[in-house]
């Protein structure tokens, strides 16, 4: 069975951005409740915009012709709409219909045409894909790291089978901070803006610090670097010790693209056998979880097999040790992408 893909590819910059979910285009990365200070407070009704929320957003940073919320592409059609625009979005030169108030009628998109939203110009992409095809493709934006010393390295070991066999990312494993730090320095290289990159730290938590294979490193330190690796970043520790002031820090100081999740280490390992039930799973026919311990456990559930969209639907329906943190910053308008890994989406910047 084949699915059609999409893509928008930006005629001036050549990016090509995959259009996976409803994606919102205009001046502002969020949706944007116009209030009676706005120069068309009418433009959309509030339950309009409040349904633009959980979408994905093209920012279109310094076009002053472009509305704030300004144009839909739906990728399930595909096709398009206007957003009770300003100045009107154009399909191959052009104007769709626009509504008061609302979302104007869905305009079918074919592969070749063309969207123009204020100044800037996208080209659509269609390609209809086999299931092992995306999965493929979605694999070779997938990159991991796994970091260990010698006294965890038959964690390490089943943890890099289970992120190449299980979750298909490219994964190479390490034993000392200087080669994990030269690995992310790798990453940055080579994870596309929309790929993935895990690391998964088995490593003991003091404070601030992390003991790895006998080195400490201050945790503000490591994470600096990994915030400059393009894309979506997970972080996992399987933590001996207290990860509590790390959890802290990552709330406060990572950016939106980042999520971390903790657990004890103890819980990744049960015998000589990795523990990795598929949390995902048991929501879906349990309706009812327990204690969950095993960091691996939320990877597993983030990680689907076809997209590199992180699935966070499950996060408020478990209870345990297993801790989920989000960063909250914003990444400057200067950056190409940056991602709402709560509501597990991304916006583009232009």
């Amino acid at each position: 069975m084949s699915v059609r893909r999409v893509w928008l590819r930006h005629v001036t910059s050549n990016r090509r951005i995959p259009v996976e979910v409803p994606t919102v285009f205009g001046r502002s990365d969020h949706y944007y409740e116009y209030t009676d200070s706005d120069i068309r407070p009418e433009r959309l009704r509030p339950d309009v915009a409040e349904g633009l929320s959980a979408l994905n957003y093209v920012k279109l940073c310094a076009d002053d012709q472009a509305s704030r919320t300004h144009g839909l592409l739906d990728p399930s059609q595909p096709a398009l709409c206007d957003l009770n625009s300003t100045n009107g979005t154009f399909l191959n030169d052009r104007e769709v219909p626009s509504r008061q108030g609302e979302a104007g009628p869905l305009v079918t998109v074919s592969d070749g045409d063309r969207v123009t939203i204020g100044r800037q110009t996208f080209s659509v992409e269609l390609r209809d894909m086999g299931e092992a095809e995306i999965v493929q493709e979605v694999g070779k934006a997938r990159y991991a790291i796994v970091a260990a010393g010698p006294h965890q390295s038959q964690a390490a070991e089943l943890t890099e089978a289970f992120l190449r066999e299980n979750k298909r990312c490219n994964v190479r494993r390490v034993s000392d901070p200087e080669l994990l730090y030269a690995g992310m320095s790798r990453l940055v290289e080579v994870v596309p803006e929309d790929g993935m990159a895990v690391i998964v730290l088995i490593a003991e938590c003091r404070g601030y610090q992390l003991n790895l294979a006998g080195d400490e490193r201050a945790f503000p330190e490591f994470l600096a670097q990994l915030s400059l690796v393009p894309g979506r970043k997970v972080l996992v520790i399987g933590a001996e010790g207290d990860p509590t002031a790390c959890e802290h820090y990552f709330q406060s100081e990572a950016y939106e693209d980042m999520v971390l999740l903790t657990g004890p280490q103890a819980a990744m390992l049960e015998g000589s056998e990795l523990i990795v039930p598929t949390l995902q799973s048991k929501l879906l026919l349990e309706k009812g979880l327990g204690d969950v311990e095993n960091p691996l456990d939320g990877l597993d559930a983030l990680l689907a097999e076809q997209t590199n969209i992180l699935q966070v639907g499950w996060i408020d329906q478990f209870r345990g040790p297993l801790k989920v943190t989000f960063g909250s910053r914003k990444r400057p308008d200067d950056m190409g992408l940056s991602h709402s890994l709560r509501l597990g989406s991304s916006t583009f910047r232009f």
